[in-house]
């Protein structure tokens, strides 16, 4: 992929810079404002460019530009002079929420129906109610199929807002990205009246939570939270969640509760130094075998730590399970025959088991 950058600096004569993009480029990125963040391009300078884009450009890059900041009107002219083989959009962090929720939803609908890809992320959208963002996604490209909401403050609207907020998401969504949203805020398990909220959009095959604080929230409560997700999910991203706050107990009671193929743990302490042995090997017990889990970087000893990337299934795998022996040596159960391992971990323990061999010699 070709990336070529437009800075404001060519923006003076953007017509030009557009002419200029070379044959075979894909990614084009664009810088519309000043070192100070002011806006220095017209709405008409603008539509004209980005009519003229040629069709090689898939993927457009407007991040941090304070689009936000123009009137509704131009940013529909702007948008609706994008190209249809434009598939690939980035608006973060573009101060959308200073639009209204109604302009904000004017903007997107002009949107490329072709679009497949597009990036929200940083432009705290959770400021809106919850009536707002079910409008606002519901006019987003029908043919989308990767949503980026991270870091929009979604914790300020409730869960039942955002749930049927969620249900207005593109049918053909299939990647969701809600990282940093500070989702352990909220309770989509309503004790009251013993009714589970659907969480998620039913086609959603790959979710991303990573750092929503789920570490914090009360077992019993996270473990509801997640035995409502769409069965159709296959991987989730569970990243930086703080998963190691929980005994082992708990946490094989929350991630039993998961009907999902594949889950990231990366970073969340599980393997900590101040663990005892006993402890560290009780979280490893503790993970359900019916899932394959990525847990690098969990604060596991340095032999460990050398080994865990090594352990980690890949796709199609069928299950996995392992353990620690004297804090170095880590190996498969040899009851479960997975389909596809990293060919290193192969290579590793050849080395392991003749130094252990020589040493015992």
């Amino acid at each position: 992929m070709t990336i070529y950058h437009i800075s404001h600096k060519a923006t003076d004569n953007l017509i030009e810079a557009i002419r200029s993009i070379p044959a075979g480029t894909s990614h084009l990125i664009m810088q519309l404002i000043d070192d100070n963040g002011q806006i220095i391009s017209s709405v008409n300078t603008l539509t004209r460019a980005f009519f003229m884009l040629p069709p090689h450009i898939k993927r457009v890059d407007l991040r941090d530009n304070n689009l936000g900041k123009r009137p509704k009107h131009e940013l529909m002219k702007i948008f609706s002079a994008f190209p249809a083989t434009v598939i690939h959009l980035d608006l973060r962090r573009n101060s959308l929420d200073e639009l209204s929720g109604l302009g904000l939803m004017n903007v997107l609908s002009v949107l490329s129906p072709f679009l497949l890809t597009l990036n929200l992320s940083g432009n705290r959208l959770g400021n809106k109610t919850g009536a707002d963002l079910g409008k606002i996604f519901s006019r987003l490209p029908c043919k989308l199929k990767t949503l980026d909401l991270s870091w929009n403050d979604l914790h300020h609207n409730t869960a039942f807002e955002l749930t049927a907020a969620f249900s207005l998401l593109p049918s053909h969504l299939i990647s969701l990205n809600l990282n940093n949203n500070s989702l352990y805020l909220l309770k989509f398990f309503d004790q009251s009246t013993e009714y589970a909220l659907p969480l998620f959009p039913p086609k959603i095959t790959t979710l991303s939570l990573a750092s929503n604080g789920f570490g914090f929230k009360k077992p019993a409560d996270l473990m509801k939270d997640f035995s409502m997700m769409s069965q159709s999910i296959k991987t989730i991203d569970l990243q930086h969640n703080n998963f190691g706050l929980m005994s082992p107990a708990e946490l094989k009671d929350t991630l039993s509760a998961l009907r999902i193929h594949s889950v990231n743990l990366q970073h969340n302490m599980l393997f900590e130094e101040k663990k005892s042995a006993c402890s560290k090997d009780d979280c490893l017990s503790a993970l359900p075998k019916h899932i394959c889990f990525n847990l690098r970087y969990n604060g596991e000893t340095d032999a460990t730590r050398a080994m865990l990337p090594f352990i980690t299934l890949v796709k199609n795998t069928t299950s996995f399970s392992f353990e620690l022996m004297h804090h170095c040596l880590s190996y498969l159960n040899p009851k479960i025959k997975p389909l596809t391992v990293i060919a290193q971990y192969n290579k590793y323990m050849q080395k392991a088991l003749k130094k252990d061999c020589a040493t015992r010699i």
